[in-house]
């Protein structure tokens, strides 16, 4: 599985907020990404259906990003996998 990176770009307040938001972000990315390879098809979702404590517009996001990294996996016949990057 290959890599990929997806900036994220969240400003709260407290920084630990933003590191459980992009850890939920990239965990939700790769459930729908793991879901659609399974099923062998992007399923219909919408922000109803998803279960993860982020705003809607960021889960609209997070199905855009999705359905992309499942093209990608489609074309290169290999799942890419987001990681979260090391804070220094």
């Amino acid at each position: 599985m290959q890599p990929i990176t997806v900036k994220i770009r969240f400003f709260p307040k407290d920084i630990s907020g933003l590191k459980e938001l992009s850890k939920e972000y990239i965990r939700t990315v790769n459930t729908l990404t793991e879901r659609a390879e399974i099923e062998g098809s992007f399923p219909k979702v919408t922000t109803k259906n998803i279960e993860a404590a982020l705003p809607s517009a960021v889960l609209n996001q997070v199905i855009r990003d999705a359905k992309s990294v499942f093209r990608i996996t489609k074309k290169r016949k290999k799942r890419p996998v987001l990681k979260s990057q090391p804070t220094v």
